[in-house]
């Protein structure tokens, strides 16, 4: 379990110390992640129990732990985590941690670039009894840090010569990736991926169009962004899944143009986030969807989950 907080780590608490983590599939097949040896060595003692990873797309995962062989694992909530952000092997996470149960991290695909994270519209996160308990688990006040403009400007670059890190390289080093202090990746710009859906945009008429839709079955709109595209889930509300589904995961088809579309929607309660993520790449290629598109799914079958797709397009 979590240390209290003046048992903590013996460091400055408002150090940040950074450490990355190469994703290998033998993690991916076993569902956990080792944290490097050397921070498990220095700041495992004080780590809380569980932790909350922060990607920058404000969604917040809860991650419990454990020690093997002296190292921090990353176990229940972090399968997750993968699977919901579609991480492989070879893919990079960039950790930030500055004494507290909040560990911001960040994606980078095998471009080396950082990913585009799947849209949060709908503004969901921990549930009330998991932000109680992470209330608990912070029981000092969060230390400020400096902000992430300055600290990207503290830390170096590392370029191989076409400018971007290499990939190679990672993947040859995964077993040397223990020190806390290492140079980061350059960042690509943190982008409005909602910016489609801004008032006298084309893709704000097509939203108000299909928030007019009527109908007697239940049903959820998805808006169609740049994140959500045809290598990432779709997020829904997750108090439609919680009403009309039991497990975790819920085969459905969708039906488009006559087409019945094999899918699968998932719901992660450490986050309480749902989303369409088997057979979603496939009706989005399918159906040619562009970010300000919006989308109505309609259940008209409960028994075998079949949704009928309505498209409201912002282009054409």
């Amino acid at each position: 379990m979590a240390s209290s907080a003046s048992q903590q780590n013996n460091h400055s608490p408002s150090t940040v110390i950074r450490f990355f983590k190469i994703v290998l599939q033998k993690s991916l097949q076993h569902g956990t992640l080792k944290v490097p040896k050397k921070f498990s060595k220095k700041y495992g003692d004080g780590l809380p129990n569980p932790v909350f990873l922060k990607p920058p797309d404000g969604t917040e995962w809860k991650i419990d732990w454990t020690k093997q062989d002296g190292e921090v694992l990353f176990e229940k909530g972090w399968k997750e985590f993968a699977t919901y952000y579609s991480l492989d092997n070879g893919h990079l996470l960039w950790f930030e941690y500055n004494g507290t149960s909040e560990i911001e991290v960040h994606i980078h695909d095998t471009s080396c670039l950082e990913i585009d994270y799947p849209s949060n519209d709908n503004s969901v996160g921990i549930s009330k009894k998991q932000q109680r308990q992470k209330k608990k688990v912070n029981a000092e006040p969060k230390a400020s840090t400096p902000s992430r403009s300055k600290r990207l400007k503290r830390t170096a670059e590392t370029t191989d010569e076409e400018g971007s890190p290499n990939t190679q390289n990672w993947k040859q080093n995964a077993n040397s990736e223990e020190e806390t202090q290492l140079k980061m990746p350059k960042r690509r710009r943190k982008r409005s991926y909602m910016a489609v859906f801004s008032p006298g945009t084309k893709g704000f008429q097509a939203l108000i169009e299909a928030k007019k839709f009527k109908s007697e079955n239940p049903s959820f709109i998805v808006k169609i962004t740049k994140a959500n595209t045809s290598t990432s889930p779709a997020n829904f509300q997750p108090s439609f899944y919680e009403k009309h589904f039991k497990d975790d995961e819920q085969p459905i088809h969708i039906r488009f143009e006559r087409e019945l579309l094999p899918a699968k929607v998932c719901y992660y309660q450490h986050s309480s986030l749902a989303v369409i993520s088997a057979g979603w790449r496939h009706f989005h290629r399918t159906s040619k969807l562009q970010p300000g598109d919006v989308t109505v799914f309609e259940l008209v079958n409960r028994e075998d989950p079949l949704f009928d797709v309505h498209i409201y397009r912002a282009h054409g």
